[in-house]
């Protein structure tokens, strides 16, 4: 999430390589696990706001709403079916991305918020390799 954001908000990065963004879709966050239960929990005794407050508030951090501000290419890596953040979320925030080069890597099966994936870090390394050599082609770097 804080890849995609610093990325959507700096001018300075030429490129964003994320893995399982958090904060992505929390409409679809299950109310009644980790982590959403917890923020809500704290709504009301430690913020003195309403649970639907603290949920307005929230969705303005969604990286669905900083990804139409990425003019970068960004690679995102997302577990299948992640319990914590959904490959729904993922793809919505995906699709908000204007900038076409975009590439987002499914892995599968996974069912947990996290993952190792020999397949999925060879395709970021790629993609990170020849996005490098694009960026520095057009700054005149050798």
């Amino acid at each position: 999430m804080l890849a995609l954001v610093a990325s959507a908000l700096n001018p300075k990065v030429d490129i964003a390589i994320v893995r399982i963004p958090f904060f992505a879709g929390l409409e679809y966050y299950d109310k009644d696990r980790w982590p959403m239960d917890w923020i809500l929990s704290t709504s009301n005794y430690q913020r003195g706001i309403t649970q639907k407050e603290q949920l307005n508030i929230l969705a303005y951090y969604d990286v669905k709403n900083f990804a139409k501000l990425l003019k970068i290419p960004v690679y995102i890596g997302v577990g299948e079916n992640d319990p914590i953040t959904s490959y729904r979320a993922i793809l919505e925030a995906f699709s908000n991305i204007k900038n076409s080069n975009k590439i987002i890597y499914v892995v599968s099966p996974c069912d947990t918020h996290g993952f190792k994936s020999n397949s999925e870090e060879k395709i970021s390394a790629l993609f990170l390799k020849n996005e490098l050599k694009k960026i520095y082609k057009d700054k005149g770097i050798e």
